[in-house]
């Protein structure tokens, strides 16, 4: 899944072209026989992955790129060293944005004891740390730090409402849906303040504010769109309904 995350980097960047078969000479086995798959309906070569991870991933990308570039005589190796230093660096500075603003989301509410104990929990106790250090080209760790900008900004908007924090958690439902289509559903999570008394009203009055963040949400969202509707043909495909064992939201295969 790294390797198909990634791939939408060297293939614009280095292979210069929209056709995933282009990726082949620079990652470890052929696209096709892999999840890589012909679309019916446009006849292009698709990743079943959506283009979000490859975004989280790209300045730093560009970093090594620019280096390779200039150093290397022309010789690119996508694989090679400093793309992996520039996968693994991507995955530790998300890693760190996340735990600093789920941080300073904690410190809102509890002390700095608790939030300290909470952060070294979540840290340790699931697969945070694994997925910044051992997985950082999968989408994991990126979600996570996406969903503590989330839950900070929305905590922000609410105390004290702003376009700025309108527009940065609307940027981060958005590039949440760019990373895994259905993390749109932790847009949720910025009304999570309007639980008290008086949200209701509160969100009357701050309509101009709330069409800010939908429109941020839409705006940061552009790109899945695209790749969805160049691939696979409509803006609202499900890429994983292509693969060799499809996943289908609305197939659930419980009792199996």
């Amino acid at each position: 899944d790294g390797e198909e995350y990634y791939s939408y980097l060297p293939l614009y960047a280095i292979a210069h072209t929209l056709d995933f078969r282009a990726v082949a000479p620079y990652l470890t086995g052929p696209p096709l026989a892999r999840a890589f798959r012909v679309i019916p309906q446009t006849g292009k070569v698709a990743s079943p992955h959506p283009v979000g991870t490859a975004i989280c991933i790209a300045p730093f990308f560009a970093l090594a790129h620019g280096a390779v570039s200039l150093s290397n005589g022309g010789r690119i190796d996508a694989l090679g060293a400093p793309y992996q230093v520039a996968v693994l660096l991507a995955g530790l500075a998300w890693f760190a944005l996340g735990i600093t603003l789920l941080w300073r989301f904690l410190l809102l509410y509890f002390s700095g004891w608790i939030a300290a104990f909470s952060i070294l929990v979540i840290i340790f106790a699931s697969s945070v740390f694994h997925y910044a250090v051992a997985d950082p080209s999968f989408s994991h760790i990126y979600s996570f730090s996406l969903v503590a900008a989330v839950l900070y900004t929305s905590a922000m908007f609410w105390r004290k409402p702003t376009p700025r924090y309108a527009i940065l958690a609307g940027a981060a439902c958005g590039l949440l849906f760019d990373i895994r289509n259905y993390n749109i559903l932790y847009a949720a999570i910025f009304f999570h303040p309007l639980l008290s008394r008086t949200g209701i009203s509160e969100a009357r009055r701050l309509r101009n504010y709330l069409l800010l963040c939908a429109v941020s949400i839409l705006v940061a969202s552009i790109p899945e769109f695209l790749v969805l509707k160049y691939y696979y043909g409509s803006f609202y495909a499900n890429s994983y309904s292509y693969q060799e064992t499809p996943l289908n939201y609305f197939a659930p295969q419980i009792l199996n």
